[in-house]
């Protein structure tokens, strides 16, 4: 029978699930730096960029999670506030965040949005990179 390793951020890891409406969240404690990583099921049939193969070329899909780490505290409390913050920048536009977190006046937040209206669209990939179905 295998142990299960005791974990003592359980609860505060199940609430930052919810909040993040992640597949899975772990709290990381290396050199006593506390880090806050989620994840989010992903499989490669989604993943237009990437291909995988076996030895003879044939395609391999396979499912798995991407984890990024998105908030961290020298404790559990900067840990949760770093997280708040997070979650707070979540869904802003950047105009919002121009204006909220870095005080921009709105001279200069409408100069950078007419700038990037002004940059031309990308083409679409060419047939030969995009990936069959």
């Amino acid at each position: 029978m295998v142990e299960k390793k005791n974990n003592k951020y359980k609860k505060l890891e199940n609430k930052f699930k919810k909040m993040f409406r992640c597949d899975s969240v772990r709290i990381s404690n290396p050199m006593n730096k506390f880090f806050l990583i989620i994840g989010y099921k992903k499989h490669t049939k989604d993943d237009t960029l990437s291909y995988y193969s076996d030895g003879d070329g044939n395609r391999i899909d396979f499912e798995y999670i991407d984890e990024q780490i998105i908030a961290s505290g020298k404790n559990i409390k900067e840990l949760i506030m770093s997280a708040k913050y997070y979650k707070s920048l979540q869904g802003m536009s950047w105009e919002e965040y121009f204006k909220k977190e870095l005080k921009l006046p709105i001279k200069y937040i409408n100069e950078v949005k007419e700038t990037i209206d002004n940059i031309p669209e990308i083409p679409d990939l060419p047939d030969f990179i995009r990936r069959e179905e």
